[in-house]
Parts: structure tokens; sequence; C-alpha cells
């Protein structure tokens, strides 16, 4: 049994600050618990961050083991505090091996784990009282921006918001990676007008930095792989007030307390998947955290509540749509996968290469089983022309399990043989006039133009594999779309 499904207690708990306390409307103080952190809470805490964030998590034991030497969780997080900083000691500039070495350890010890799930429920059933925790956003910004991490990511790149932004915790909404995104509230806190300027300036300093910051990682369930991740922070205008179901998607419970007030700026917090150095590789994930929030009247903090008695509604996951090879015929299916999706990546390399996307494969980076990374930082930009140069990252990623279903267990993840092979390209790119400049977003028409020679290539590059291959290209229509297969003989 893996103990992350059983999560049913999330958040970090982060002392409000004065500006908050001095709104117009602060929090009752029944609301929260008191900020000395209690054992309980420390459990909640470490649940939190034991399969994602582990530099937090290891932060958080150590306060257990300091506090609560006899507690519950007291000999699991000595056990696993030892591992950490072992694995510490064997990659201290690698946060993706470490957090791979972590989730291997979890695996052998799962056992154990499970035991202690168990002495859990039953102490939950004694003690029906909920964990109350709240989290001031902007402080737990402020705090994630002092703490040390391995990847450093360079400050000149600056990726968009998501668009639509789903306001919710950063990797917590209806995904595989949250199973309680309903135990959480968001808050909006008036700020009296004598706390604004402070606020307004700290809200400023983070704007200052103007790229990613507070790196973790973070267990996909989908693939069962690690994926390292980093925040950043982006202030957003809101213009057009017809259009702001395109821009952000708020809780209802903000448009009962607004009413008539119309949001023109929104601060949020996003999350966005790096390679090793740090670099974007695929667009911002679209849940968003709002930091602050400001109305044609009023200036309002953004809290973060989490109930430990709301019950979990799991989320789902959804396997790879996009079907590029039949292996149907193989007598040995991995066998013939390994060599199809080789012959497949080697005419994609080629084809990615050649100009005008002019993107080769990165060699030196650390990547999951089942991907292969293409890319190119301060270059030139065949696909757009001078004066424009790009930092681009794309992402290739093969699914090999035989299902085409919505589900919630993936059970054995990529590379599974079954009857099809399906391909995801995630691709994310910054732009500049200015080779030294500051790469931000591109235009919506200079996206249209890498998705068009993107897709291009894709196909192309399945037609040269399926005839090397002695395969059969076929349409196979779905959901009204005419797709691409290439059906593999027996072999």
């Amino acid at each position: 049994m893996n103990f992350s499904k059983q999560l049913i207690l999330l958040i970090c708990l982060m002392s409000v600050s004065s500006a908050l306390a001095q709104s117009k409307q602060p929090l009752a103080a029944a609301d929260f618990q008191s900020p000395d952190r209690n054992e309980k809470e420390l459990r909640v805490r470490f649940a939190l961050n034991e399969e994602r964030e582990i530099e937090s998590a290891a932060d958080i034991a150590r306060q257990y083991l300091k506090k609560y030497p006899n507690g519950l969780y007291a000999e699991y997080l000595g056990r696993w505090l030892r591992a950490f900083e072992n694995a510490q000691k064997e990659y201290p500039t690698s946060l993706y091996k470490r957090a791979e070495f972590m989730r291997r350890w979890r695996e052998e010890n799962s056992a154990g784990r499970d035991n202690l799930t168990t002495e859990e429920l039953k102490q939950k059933e004694l003690d029906k009282s909920a964990v109350i925790l709240l989290t001031n956003v902007l402080a737990d910004v402020e705090a994630r921006l002092k703490k040390f991490q391995p990847i450093q990511p360079p400050p000149y790149v600056v990726p968009p918001p998501p668009r639509p932004a789903v306001l919710a915790p950063v990797d917590c909404f209806d995904t595989e990676n949250c199973f309680n995104a309903n135990a959480y509230t968001l808050i909006l806190e008036p700020v009296n007008s004598s706390a604004q300027k402070s606020i307004v300036a700290r809200l400023e300093n983070i704007e200052r930095i103007r790229g990613l910051f507070g790196c973790y990682d973070i267990r996909v369930l989908v693939d069962e792989q690690i994926n390292i991740r980093c925040r950043y922070v982006r202030r957003v205008e809101i213009g057009d007030k017809t259009k702001i179901s395109e821009v952000i998607r708020s809780p209802k419970s903000w448009s009962e307390q607004l009413k008539n007030e119309q949001i023109s700026q929104i601060w949020l917090e996003n999350g966005i998947r790096v390679d090793s150095e740090g670099f974007p590789l695929e667009q911002p994930i679209r849940t968003a955290r709002p930091i602050a929030v400001r109305t044609n009247t009023t200036f309002y903090l953004v809290s973060e509540r989490f109930d430990s008695n709301v019950l979990s509604q799991a989320g789902h996951v959804t396997s790879f749509k996009n079907k590029i090879f039949d292996i149907s015929a193989c007598t040995n299916p991995a066998t013939c996968r390994d060599l199809v999706m080789s012959k497949y990546i080697q005419k994609v390399e080629i084809r990615f290469a050649a100009a005008p996307l002019s993107v080769p494969m990165i060699g030196n980076s650390e990547t999951p089983p089942g991907e292969v990374w293409l890319g190119k930082t301060k270059r030139r930009s065949d696909v757009l022309g001078l004066p424009w140069h790009e930092i681009s990252r794309y992402v290739i990623k093969w699914y090999g399990r035989d299902a085409e279903v919505t589900l919630f267990e993936s059970g054995g993840g990529k590379g599974q043989p079954g009857r099809y092979i399906f391909l995801q390209i995630e691709q994310e790119y910054n732009v500049s006039p200015n080779i030294n400049g500051t790469y931000g977003d591109a235009t919506p028409a200079q996206e249209a133009k890498y998705k068009q020679r993107v897709d291009e290539v894709v196909r192309l590059s399945l037609v040269d594999a399926c005839n090397e291959l002695g395969g059969n290209m076929v349409n196979e229509v779905k959901d009204n779309q005419a797709r691409n297969v290439c059906v593999i003989p027996r072999r």
C-alpha cells in the first residue's frame, strides 16, 4: 500500500504576517491552531513533503525529533533522516538524484511506513479534532526565496503564467498530485490603507527578482517519474473585465465576497518543470496560487486554509491520447517497443536538428526513462528570424502501456509493453530580440509558428521511422480527428 495514496492532510504552516493581522477582517483565533507546531501538526506537514519537497521534509523531521524524541513518528523519522543525509553526501549537487534515492528508500521501507499509517488511523479514531492550518501566501513565498536550493535557475528566464490560471495551491487541484484539494480554502483578507505601502513594497521586491526559485522534487503518479519543478511570481494585469475568465478562474466564494468589485491586478505564484540546470522544460502547471489581489476599491492579501476534517476526494489522471505506433502484431512487445522507439527517436533527433527548428539533443541532463530532451540556449531563432533569439526546450515522452482511458491508478507507468505506443510532446520557449536580454513570453503568433514546425517534424519523423521499419501508415479517426498511426508488421 503506497502511503501517498492515503494522504488526506496537506499544507505547509506559515505564521500570519503582521500586515495581515492588521487587516479589516482578521481571522478569528479559533480558526487556526497556535503557531508553536504541536506533534500532530508536524506529522501533517511531514506527510505533505515526504514525497515532494524532500528538503522541507528534512527540516520538519529535525524539528520533530528535537521536540518529540519519543513521538509516534520518531523511530521512522530517525531512519528517514539518516537516509536523506546519506543522499546529500552522495549527491550534493543533484536534486533529481537525491529525490530518486529517497524514492527507492521509501519503496524498500514501505511496510514499516504502512504500519505507522495504521497506528495513525487508530489515533484518529480516538482524537477526531481537526488540524486546521493557515498559510499567509506572501510570507510563504518570501520564505522560499531565502531557502538554499541545489539548482540555480538562470535569472534572465521569465516564464508566462498559465492561461487561464486556476487559482489553487500549486500542484494541488484535480490532478494526480493532490488528493484533497477540496480541503483548501483561499481567503481574501482586506489590507488597511496604512499597511498597503509596505505590502506593495514586499511584492515589488519579489517582482524585481523576476526569476525561478523554490525548486523542489515531486513524484508524478501518472508515469511514476520524479519531476523537478521551480516556482516563480508574476503580476497579471486584467484590463478587459469581460474576459477575466480567460485569465484566471477564481473560487466561487470570491464572487460572493467581491460582489461588484472588479479585479484589476493579481499576483500569482506559479510552478513549472525544469531540467537539471533550471531551464523550463514544459508549459507552466495550470494551478497558480494567488498572493495578493487589487480591485477597483480594495487591496487584499490571500491566506490559504487547510482543514483535515474535510475528507479526501481523489483526483484523476489521463493517459496519453496521441497514438503513433500499433505493435499488436509483434511477438515480443517489449523488444518491439524498444526497437520502434529507438528508430523513431533517431528520426526525431535528425529532423529537430535541421532548420528551421535547429534544436539538438540535450546530452548532459538527467532524463527520466521514457523521455528525450532537446533544446538550445540563447541562440538565434530560425523559426522567427532575426533579431529574435530563443531559449527552448522540447520533451518527447512515450508511453507504452495499453490504455487509452481516464484512470486513477496508472499501473506500470511509462514504457510497459502494450498494444500501442503513445506520444506526447511538451515544449517551452522564451524569446528575446536581444541575445543578452531577458527572455520572456512569446506572442500567440510566434507560438503558432513554433507549433506548426513541431507538428510537422513529429509527423515526418513518424513517416521516416515507419518506412524503415517496414510498417504501414494508416489514418485512425477518433473524436472526428484523423490521426496518423504506424502499424508494425509481425516480427
